[in-house]
């Protein structure tokens, strides 16, 4: 064997072991991609796992506070149809006792009785007013108790002009706060 045979020898053991070298690179080079696909993937499937169940669990959590949302918002509702019901109710006391009052006034007849019940009443009307009504309606109510008195007491004389005015200041002060109509009312007639 002669120095060429063994360079051609070498050449083709250097040549064998560059082509597995490149063979081997190839292939590791390949498997390390397919094994880092999987991995992502792995990873992409167990991120989307973790997204439904927060998502999941995000819109359980969300319904659940709608849905105290809803129960609070159903009670404060009905709280306030209550309140605005038992303003109603004592709003038409207030007129029924001022109306039976200017009646009996309206035909000559107040009587000792009259008063003491007007008295009786309107002092618990004022009991009950003072829980639930704002200042102006208290002060409308107020103005046409003194004058009530007033004529009681005939320190003023009964006139149905002012009467009536101390009347519907009472009854729009009571429209203003129950919202029910803010306009106010005025007599049109010719009384």
């Amino acid at each position: 064997m002669d120095i060429v045979d063994l360079l051609k020898i070498s050449g083709l053991i250097l040549g064998t072991i560059s082509v597995s070298s490149s063979l081997l690179f190839f292939l590791i080079k390949w498997s390390a991609k397919l094994l880092a696909d999987r991995i992502v993937e792995n990873q992409k499937a167990e991120l989307k796992k973790e997204v439904e169940e927060f998502r999941i669990n995000l819109e359980s959590k969300n319904e659940t506070a709608l849905e105290k949302l809803k129960s609070e918002l159903d009670l404060i509702k009905n709280a306030n149809i209550t309140a605005l019901n038992e303003k109603v109710k004592i709003y038409r006391l207030a007129t029924d006792i001022f109306s039976d009052l200017i009646a009996n006034i309206d035909d000559d007849i107040i009587t000792i009785e009259n008063k003491h019940l007007f008295n009786r009443e309107r002092l618990k009307l004022y009991g009950y007013m003072g829980m639930i009504a704002p200042q102006p309606v208290m002060d409308a109510c107020d103005n046409l108790t003194d004058y009530m008195f007033d004529i009681f007491e005939k320190e003023n004389e009964y006139n149905w002009k002012i009467l009536r005015k101390f009347a519907l200041d009472l009854l729009n002060e009571i429209r203003k706060d129950i919202n029910i109509n803010v306009s106010e009312i005025i007599y049109n007639g010719p009384r």
